[in-house]
């Protein structure tokens, strides 16, 4: 079985858990993405979405990444096999999911969506 190495995208964009909001809704919108693993020393922490950096700065509150992020996340470590990652995004209601080196250093290596399973699937 294919694990999600081999689908996920490898350019990811990250940013630090002090980046300030509206910094981090910027370079998603650079990028075009909608969800940012957030960094702590090298180490994924949580994960920041387009939709509450957006909802956060609409309220006013220009926070940080990692005062805003999502804590704790759902993931998986690169050796996950396809099937598992698509169990995580549909029992999490998610379409992204971060894709991690190990459960130990927690180092983010790539993102995997459902639009990547489903072009595995077809």
């Amino acid at each position: 079985m294919a694990s999600v190495a081999t689908i996920m995208h490898k350019h990811i964009v990250g940013v630090a858990v002090g980046t300030q909001l509206k910094t981090a809704l910027r370079l998603m919108k650079l990028n075009r993405v909608y969800l940012v693993p957030v960094l702590k020393e090298g180490k994924l922490v949580g994960i920041l979405t387009s939709k509450v950096a957006e909802e956060k700065l609409a309220s006013g509150n220009d926070a940080t990444a990692g005062q805003a992020m999502e804590a704790p996340f759902a993931f998986v470590p690169e050796d996950a096999g396809i099937e598992e990652a698509a169990m995580m995004l549909v029992s999490n209601k998610i379409t992204r999911l971060p894709v991690v080196n190990n459960r130990r250093e927690m180092k983010c290596v790539g993102i995997v969506t459902s639009t990547d399973l489903v072009a595995v699937k077809s």
